[in-house]
């Protein structure tokens, strides 16, 4: 007697794993920038109060009435730090440190919103296979748009396999590389899912 055939696939599997495949690209996507734009943030804020706290504090130190020679102590101490803060701006401007934030914010809040969509159509995915095809080549053309976007970034390595473990991480999926379905944020030496900085972990 012969055993009975296994089932055929549906038509829409195939697709709907490309849509699993998507958000789980998006989410990574998304991870890496909202990284990046924390960095930014923080550099940012750094520079800022160094234009306002350095002659703040000078101003108050004159204003409490120390010394001559204390008062020129600081003053020198704040002059070079000036210099340091000057030269930190220049190259805020020239890495275009602002540009950049704003990018990763809102390359950030599109791919979130992408990994939705794509998540959504993969749990709910019509039956048809081509309204399927048709839903999912909105959402691709959307992603597409932002993934040309995202290249003219110069994500970094590093970045990616940031960005790759977050997804993972978020969605509870093994890694392609390592076979391991990340538990945290700290990286390991994994090619496709760690080897970064560990400050960037969470």
């Amino acid at each position: 007697m012969n055993s009975p055939s296994p089932p055929l696939p549906h038509p829409t599997d195939a697709l709907r794993i490309q849509t699993w495949n998507r958000a789980l690209e998006a989410d990574g996507t998304a991870a890496l920038f909202e990284a990046r734009s924390r960095r930014l943030n923080r550099r940012l804020n750094a520079l800022s109060f160094a234009g306002f706290g350095i002659p703040i504090i000078v101003g108050i130190v004159a204003a409490i009435g120390v010394s001559a020679s204390a008062l020129e102590l600081v003053v020198i101490v704040a002059a070079m730090l000036g210099g340091i803060q000057l030269v930190w701006s220049l190259w805020s401007l020239i890495a275009h440190w602002s540009d950049k934030n704003s990018h990763a914010v809102q390359s950030m809040m599109t791919n979130r919103q992408l990994a939705e969509s794509y998540t959504r159509l993969a749990t709910h995915p019509p039956s048809d296979v081509t309204e399927l095809q048709n839903a999912f080549d909105l959402i691709e053309a959307r992603d597409s748009s932002q993934r040309d976007s995202d290249l003219a970034q110069e994500i970094t390595r590093k970045e990616r396999r940031y960005g790759m473990r977050s997804a993972l991480f978020t969605r509870q999926k093994a890694c392609a590389g390592c076979n391991v379905v990340p538990t945290s944020m700290k990286p390991t030496k994994c090619g496709v899912c760690g080897d970064f900085p560990k400050r960037w972990a969470k």
